[in-house]
């Protein structure tokens, strides 16, 4: 007797979330489970709105099918949640989803190519998500902590041994501001790093603060040169404050290797983004950037008294009661 059997069989795959396992002692669940705080840690939560079970389970909204769901969804101060929106390059519908925060947050949002499409901080409000946005970070009570530096100015930025977040590749998030890197590899991934090792291999550092600046700190390691051209150093979204006809010249502040050149700036713009352009290659590395809403000559002094830093504002040191988040799908038209 011989049999054939068809294309097609009567036979239904059903899915279900891996069993549990132990570990040492420890039971490791999968899928969505309440979870653990430990005080003073922040972490990072990578997710996407097409079903990641971490993602699901920390923002209201983004798994349409019904399931198991943390009861406590709420970040704490200082978590931050990354969301990759697969569809960025042709996403270009009048139609928007947004982003409901229920506390205080910072968002931040990128296109494909790193160009920030948003970056701030909100209360209790709803974020419409632009065209074309790619990357979605969101840091719970971000950019509300701490105020530093001379009169009650934030001093934002980053030094080589900051705690930052890639948000991809070339992007990461930085207190303040978010640090684009050209040349640097393509794919890496996102969670914390230390922002010496994020921009190592990056043949030029971009850094965008989300506020505005008066004073401007790049802090390089083998420079000789003081002339801004000189030294690879560009501006964008201001100009250079100086003296009619004279050179620019920054105040430099000497720190062992490190060389912290600190520029007097003025905004093109009101309220417009301001960014620094750093190429390094060779000797020269660049070691931090930094920008407070202040004069040239108390940040000066403040630098070379505590040191870079303490002076620099830390992405972790964030306080609060934390935020929740819910996606809200774009309406159909």
């Amino acid at each position: 007797m011989r049999g054939r059997l068809g294309r097609s069989l009567p036979v239904k795959l059903s899915l279900t979330a891996a069993p549990p396992r132990i570990d040492e002692q420890t039971l490791v669940v999968r899928g969505a489970v309440p979870r653990t705080n430990l005080g003073g840690v922040a972490r990072s939560y990578a997710g996407g709105h097409v079903g990641s079970a971490i993602g699901a389970s920390l923002v209201k909204g983004l798994n349409p099918q019904p399931g198991a769901r943390a009861p406590d969804t709420r970040l704490r101060a200082g978590d931050v949640i990354a969301m990759r929106l697969p569809d960025a390059a042709i996403d270009g519908g009048d139609s928007r989803p947004g982003l409901k925060v229920e506390g205080n947050a910072r968002v931040v949002m990128l296109a494909g190519n790193g160009a920030v499409l948003e970056d701030i901080t909100v209360s209790d409000s709803v974020v419409q998500v632009p065209p074309h946005s790619a990357i979605i970070a969101l840091q719970a009570n971000g950019d509300t902590a701490e105020v530093t530096g001379p009169g009650q100015a934030r001093v934002a930025g980053w030094h080589d041994q900051s705690r930052v977040v890639r948000l991809a590749g070339r992007s990461a998030l930085a207190s303040g501001c978010v640090i684009h890197m050209d040349g640097a590899a393509a794919r890496r991934q996102v969670g914390w790093g230390v922002a010496a090792d994020v921009v190592r291999e990056a043949a030029a550092v971009s850094t965008r603060f989300s506020g505005p600046v008066r004073c401007i700190g790049v802090v390089l390691r083998g420079v000789e040169a003081r002339l801004p051209d000189d030294l690879g150093i560009e501006l964008h979204g201001a100009s250079h404050v100086s003296a009619a006809g004279e050179p620019v010249e920054p105040v430099v502040i000497q720190a062992g290797a490190r060389s912290i050149l600190l520029f007097a700036v003025r905004a093109d713009s009101p309220g417009g983004a301001v960014s620094v352009r750093v190429v390094q290659g060779g000797a020269r590395q660049v070691s931090g950037v930094f920008g407070a809403d202040a004069e040239l000559d108390p940040v000066a002094d403040w630098v070379a008294e505590l040191g870079l830093v303490a002076v620099v504002a830390r992405l972790r040191a964030a306080s609060g009661d934390g935020c929740a988040i819910e996606w809200l799908p774009a309406e159909d038209g």
